[in-house]
């Protein structure tokens, strides 16, 4: 068997940590970057080891509270957004590990660079989504699809914070798949975001397992070219 290079592989680790695997020593830099644009605990430190390199950053960004949780999945967003601008692609992100704390691995391939257009959806506790840093028009549609067809009850819209949408839900959709409710809406929005040019680029789990709002954020790149067939 011929022998391939491993691909490059960012592991989330703790509360606080990322691992790099098979990256060029830049990356330490790009990630670095990232943690100065959009969180707020800025310092980083970098602890090297012979298999990957570690870097631990200042607060807790894999198990956040409060406002961090928004800034938590900015800083994924802008990690996702220069690996991809220096050629990066994500192949998948996946949960390996069986601790309690585990949390997604994610792989990527090389590309050519790009840069992208992104923004996020969260799904909070049991009742709660959040649009992050969507465009205007997006983050209108998105509230107009979830006004329109959620059946599981009241529906009220606030700003958590700037730049992040809060839609408290009725029924507790995430509590369980018994109700329907948190599907159909899924359904719904996913089919109006592909319409309008919106492709899923990544869902992780980037929380640990113990916090109640351990569900996957979605992360949306603009791919107008990719919209489906009879949308």
């Amino acid at each position: 068997m011929s022998r391939l290079p491993p691909l490059p592989t960012l592991a989330l680790h703790r509360s606080d940590r990322i691992r790099l695997f098979n990256f060029p020593k830049e990356a330490c830099e790009w990630i670095t970057d990232a943690v100065n644009a959009k969180w707020p605990h800025k310092n980083v430190s970098i602890i090297p080891d012979p298999k990957y390199v570690e870097l631990k950053l200042g607060g807790y960004p894999w198990s956040p509270s409060g406002e961090d949780t928004v800034h938590a999945r900015r800083l994924m967003q802008q990690i996702l957004l220069s690996l991809r601008m220096y050629g990066y692609a994500l192949y998948c992100s996946t949960g390996i590990f069986n601790d309690d704390c585990g949390k997604d691995v994610l792989v990527f391939e090389l590309r050519e660079p790009c840069a992208l257009n992104m923004f996020s959806i969260s799904l909070n506790q049991h009742d709660t989504l959040r649009v992050i840093d969507a465009p205007p028009e997006i983050a209108q549609m998105l509230t107009n699809c979830i006004n329109t067809y959620y059946e599981g009850g009241s529906v009220r819209v606030s700003d958590y914070t700037k730049g992040c949408l809060n839609f408290k839900l009725w029924s507790s959709p995430w509590t369980d798949g018994y109700q329907p409710f948190g599907t159909m809406i899924v359904a719904h929005l996913l089919a109006h975001l592909s319409a309008s040019g919106w492709r899923l680029y990544a869902a992780i789990n980037q929380l640990t397992k113990d916090e109640r709002n351990s569900k996957d954020t979605w992360y949306f790149s603009y791919e107008p070219e990719a919209k489906l067939i009879g949308m």
